[in-house]
């Protein structure tokens, strides 16, 4: 979707979601309930193409950060819309346009507390 494959779509997803954009690559692998070398090697063709870069932390040199960029802000954006009219279209004629705004905000919610595993998606 957009260019994207769906595990880096949810790659980009939870940095979006996160304060300021970031996480720690490990709190990233956390929420993707993925190795931190699986983050690394989803990190470097987000990267290739301006959608995340790397960050040190300045007090810590062994932690490093994950950051969403303008441009991968902009990748999420436009997917999440694509997504919205994808779920209208296959609920329109069965649920009302209310029952479809509560569907949408609670899956949210749920994508937004709980880790997916990434890993079996696309294998």
């Amino acid at each position: 979707m957009h260019g994207l494959a769906l595990r880096e779509l949810m790659f980009l997803w939870q940095l979006d979601q996160a304060p300021g954009s970031r996480l720690r690559r490990v709190d990233l692998a956390t929420r993707l309930n993925v190795s931190q070398s699986t983050v690394t090697r989803l990190a470097l063709p987000l990267e290739k193409l301006g959608f995340v870069r790397r960050e040190a932390d300045p007090r810590d040199a062994r932690v490093g950060y994950v950051v969403l960029t303008k441009p991968g802000r902009q990748r999420v954006a436009e997917a999440r819309a694509t997504l919205e009219r994808m779920a209208t279209d296959i609920f329109r004629d069965r649920w009302t346009g209310k029952e479809i705004a509560t569907l949408g905000e609670l899956l949210g919610r749920l994508t937004a507390s709980l880790p997916g595993d990434i890993d079996a998606v696309g294998s």
